[in-house]
């Protein structure tokens, strides 16, 4: 059986080596110094049981203790008739279509597409938006995920600070959740519920100048010197 002490102090050679540990599983030492974990195992291949050594990860990476568990798990897969190799080529193509799927990286590939047509102060609103507020609450779960409350939270939240940007961050989320519908991530928009729910804030116009008010207005703006006469001749310019 091998030991952590073993392992570490084992030296490369000009010749590859193998450092048994049992149960099949060996550590393959190189030339160039890098150590293999490796473990022996019979699987079915076409309807026959070849011979095959399975790599389960490099060394201190994966250590002893893991080596062995994942030595374990290779074998009772292979007892099944399930080449490991190939279940964990296909757990790992799960997991990148499972990233994939995530509202983050629905909402950053339409961002991406979508920006082409913003302004660049368009684009620095939105995506202050998406990385502030919406992302951190949304971004990890798949898209079939999002619902209602979890968008009412978003939303909410971006309504308390700043209730002028809400309309924009619905908008992104439906355009995001839009996207996961074409893809077959699901079949809802979770945002469609809550379109009324949060009021923009009501726009108010400065009041124009009434009769009394213009000789004092004009007289003002005729004494007033440079920056206070050019805020002047703004407020003029709304009435």
């Amino acid at each position: 059986m091998l030991t952590d002490t073993r392992i570490r102090n084992s030296k490369p050679t000009r010749k590859p080596y193998k450092l048994l540990d049992g149960d099949g599983l060996v550590l393959v030492v190189n030339p160039n110094g890098s150590k293999l974990w490796r473990r022996r195992l019979r699987v079915l291949r076409e309807g026959k049981w070849c011979e095959t050594m399975y790599a389960i990860g490099k060394y201190p990476d994966v250590g002893l203790a893991e080596a062995r568990d994942k030595a374990a798990d290779a074998f009772k897969l292979a007892k099944q008739g399930i080449n490991p190799a190939i279940h964990r080529k296909a757990h790992q193509a799960r997991t990148a279509l499972d990233q994939a799927a995530t509202f983050k990286a629905l909402a950053l590939d339409w961002m991406k597409d979508k920006a082409k047509s913003w302004t660049t102060a368009t684009e620095r609103q939105r995506r202050r938006l998406l990385e502030r507020y919406i992302l951190p609450k949304l971004g990890d779960l798949p898209a079939g995920d999002v619902n209602s409350p979890a968008v009412k939270s978003v939303l909410d939240a971006i309504h308390k600070a700043a209730p002028a940007q809400t309309a924009f961050a619905r908008q992104m989320i439906s355009a995001t959740m839009g996207e996961a519908i074409i893809a077959g991530l699901t079949d809802t928009d979770p945002v469609y519920v809550l379109r009324n729910r949060h009021r923009a804030p009501r726009t108010v116009h400065a009041r124009p100048l009434d009769a009394k008010e213009l000789k004092p207005f004009f007289a003002a703006l005729d004494g007033a010197p440079g920056q206070d006469r050019n805020r002047l001749a703004v407020r003029l310019a709304f009435w």
